[in-house]
């Protein structure tokens, strides 16, 4: 900083006094206490934000992330799933709209259930005094050849009746699932089936564990090696048990059935799983066209 003042007497001017005063000092220390000032000042904002708006963003988004994780157990065939009714009213209302929304889908398919139960049911009684009926005609001097057809279709609608009593019952116990050893499984079944088949070879490891339950991989295994005996006759047939990762405790394994036969018309395999659907070239083979409907039940696949 400079300063200057003028030296003279009355109107002349003899001189000039001259200060020079250093700031760099001043403006260090300036500043040091802005910043300080600063920091401080963010310091508390910080604190303020963490200690007001993020309580409050959390209890605004906490009842979000669990309407979303709610939808995602009823979307993966969790019906007894049910939102949170807490936080701001407006998502208070939007979770008892969902949970009401669920229980009506819960109703519906216990409903559906309740309807394809008791009409399997109420189906079998007629159908066994059917054959009952049909088979003393024999006795009576009906020939047997008239006969035996009759006896044939009575068979196959009690076998649709049977199949749609057990898809009435997929997934209505709730089940838990527990380790179990895949290759164990599918050695046994294979062993069991092995006189279906001219040849039926197993290629699995010594051990395949996984989450899941005996019941649901024995269904899914007997429908599809049931398939390869009813639509592949005589041809060999190959069960791979390949586990994914190398963990000691595997979540993830694959069972392949595959069959050599003469495969699916080209238009068929997107329709494959489909209830009561049979193949072009299959219409005359025995069964129901509703084993990989079983199998592929949403319910099942999710335990």
């Amino acid at each position: 900083m400079l300063i200057g003042s003028p030296v003279g007497r009355d109107a002349q001017v003899l001189g000039a006094v001259v200060v020079v005063a250093p700031t760099d000092e001043v403006r260090s220390d300036v500043l040091v206490r802005l910043l300080v000032l600063g920091g401080l000042g963010a310091a508390t904002l910080l604190l303020a934000a963490c200690g007001v708006v993020v309580p409050a963003v959390g209890w605004v988004l906490r009842p979000v992330h669990a309407l979303d994780v709610t939808a995602k157990r009823l979307s993966s065939g969790d019906m007894d799933a049910r939102a949170s009714e807490t936080g701001p009213t407006e998502l208070r209302d939007l979770a008892h709209t969902f949970n009401g929304m669920a229980d009506s889908v819960q109703a519906s398919r216990a409903q559906q259930r309740e309807l394809v139960a008791d009409a399997a049911h109420q189906l079998g009684n007629p159908l066994t005094a059917l054959r009952l009926r049909v088979e003393n005609l024999a006795s009576e001097g009906v020939d047997r050849d008239d006969i035996e057809p009759v006896l044939e279709e009575t068979d196959r609608l009690s076998a649709t009746v049977e199949s749609l009593l057990h898809l009435s019952r997929v997934g209505v116990a709730t089940v838990t699932r527990t380790r179990v050893d895949v290759a164990a499984i599918v050695r046994h079944r294979c062993e069991m089936w092995a006189p279906v088949f001219d040849r039926l070879t197993v290629h699995a490891p010594p051990e395949a564990p996984a989450l899941a339950t005996v019941e649901v991989l024995d269904t899914a295994l007997d429908a599809l090696l049931d398939n390869a005996a009813k639509f592949a006759p005589g041809s060999p047939v190959e069960v791979t048990v390949t586990p994914a990762g190398g963990s000691p405790f595997v979540a993830d394994v694959r069972v392949r059935v595959v069959d050599h036969g003469p495969g699916l018309h080209p238009d068929d395999p997107a329709k494959v799983g489909a209830r009561f659907f049979r193949g072009r070239t299959h219409q005359n083979v025995q069964g129901t066209g509703l084993g990989l409907a079983i199998v592929r039940a949403p319910d099942r696949v999710r335990r």
